[in-house]
């Protein structure tokens, strides 16, 4: 089982809930931070392992927030992930000049996540050694069969329908956003996520 406390700084409840399923699965801590703000001060309050930033958050967008966390006495070694629907040519870039020390793009690979996380964790600055790729051969080797994860109901739910969940198709920051009421009674209501 892997050990850490991971401060996921996510405004999207839903994908929260996701990712900390996912990595508590795999023995992390989890500590949830719906906006830059918020997360500032947990980041503080906890000294995280290892930090997974949304970018688009309603305060302070992920890239200030990173480029705060970096301002703060200890945070200059701990990995910071962007965890990110925003997948324009320049968004990699920025995300790096701002402080992360890699950019993962939505939507994630359930399977895959947990290892960029154990090999940033591994690799830290810490350790005296910057954050590297698994060698190749790693890569190419067919990741063992996980075991489910627990829904909240304490049904088994398996990766597919789990990544199936995460936003896709977030707009691009130019379109708006226009949501539709949700209809309570309608058992098939598809709810609107951010």
């Amino acid at each position: 089982m892997a050990e850490g406390r991971i401060l996921y700084i996510e405004d999207n409840f839903d994908n929260r809930i996701l990712i900390k399923r996912i990595l508590e699965a795999e023995g992390y801590t989890v500590i949830e931070a719906e906006n830059g703000t918020v997360g500032l001060k947990l980041a503080q309050d906890n000294t995280p392992d290892l930090i997974l930033m949304d970018i688009n958050l309603p305060d302070l967008d992920g890239y200030e927030c990173t480029t705060r966390l970096r301002k703060m006495d200890g945070f200059d070694s701990i990995p910071i992930l962007a965890l990110t629907a925003n997948v324009l040519e320049g968004d990699r870039q920025k995300a790096l000049v701002s402080g992360c020390d890699d950019y993962i793009p939505k939507p994630i690979d359930v399977d895959e996540l947990p290892n960029q996380i154990a090999a940033h964790l591994k690799n830290n600055k810490k350790t005296g050694s910057e954050p590297v790729a698994p060698p190749a051969d790693e890569k190419d080797k067919a990741a063992p069969e996980k075991p489910a994860v627990a829904a909240e109901n304490g049904q088994p739910v398996k990766s597919q329908p789990i990544q199936s969940q995460m936003v896709q198709n977030q707009p691009a920051q130019s379109e708006p956003v226009q949501s539709q009421p949700v209809k309570k009674d309608d058992e098939n209501a598809s709810k609107k996520v951010d």
